[in-house]
């Protein structure tokens, strides 16, 4: 029998997903509920089930971090997202987590029961070579994930800069904690999340310190800070020179050419 493990912090939508599932005719058994991501974990680490149907927002961890730790200790498990938010970035995320359905809330039985035919067929139709070498694969996949991750927080930060954003903002964008986040940035890159800010925020100002005639000031709400003092302060730290001293050398430079 294939086993399904539902992870939820509303027991009534444990009840109803219980009630609107043909387990028996799709050949599968429940292994147990969980109300929140820490116990669902504590349960797939006793005795792993072959599909998780998990919501995307609970207590302790969200649904897709959920996922991300339970495929640590499963890589072969099956996952399936409910989640009462028709949002795009939470459905991308899930897509690029590996997630087999995405279900939105309230759950319709016809619609639950066509995603466990194609996980009965999927599961079903492999032996265990199969699983074996799709474990492998998936295992494989991690690190590209993981760049992919790193990848889009670069875009989230090159588009975002200029806000008030921090660690917490950027690893929420990726779907990620932002201590694991945080480890992952600076493995990938080799500097840190906010020294990689410093940088990307000291290049923009930079050119518009050459390129404008906008005031120091200005330059410093543009490119994410309150507080010119301040914005001088790492400026000078970074480059060795105060912002007004580094554009009258730009300027001077433009001029011998």
């Amino acid at each position: 029998m294939i086993k399904v493990l539902i992870a939820d912090d509303e027991k009534r939508i444990c009840e109803l997903i219980q009630i609107l599932g043909d387990w028996e005719g799709h050949g599968m058994e429940l292994s147990g509920t969980a109300e929140n991501g820490p116990a669902a974990l504590e349960k797939i680490a006793m005795s792993p089930p072959d599909i998780l149907i998990t919501d995307i927002r609970m207590p302790g961890l969200t649904g897709l971090e959920l996922i991300r730790e339970a495929k640590k200790l499963s890589p072969a498990l099956k996952t399936v997202i409910i989640s009462g938010y028709a949002d795009f970035d939470y459905a991308k995320t899930a897509i690029e987590e590996g997630v087999f359905a995405y279900l939105l809330k309230p759950i319709q039985r016809q619609e639950l029961n066509e995603v466990l035919e194609k996980l009965k067929l999927l599961i079903g139709g492999g032996g265990g070579e199969e699983r074996k070498e799709e474990s492998e694969r998936e295992g494989e996949s991690e690190k590209e994930k993981a760049h992919h991750a790193v990848r889009l927080a670069r875009r989230y930060i090159r588009i975002h800069f200029q806000e008030q954003i921090t660690l917490e903002s950027v690893s929420e964008s990726v779907g990620l904690t932002s201590s694991y986040f945080s480890n992952l940035f600076k493995k990938e890159m080799g500097i840190g999340f906010a020294r990689y800010l410093i940088n990307v925020r000291m290049d923009e100002a930079k050119e518009l310190l050459r390129e404008t005639n906008l005031s120091v000031a200005e330059i410093c709400r543009r490119v994410g800070y309150n507080d010119a003092k301040h914005f001088s302060h790492i400026f000078e730290e970074t480059s060795g020179m105060r912002p007004s001293v580094y554009r009258a050398s730009a300027v001077g430079s433009r001029e011998l050419l």
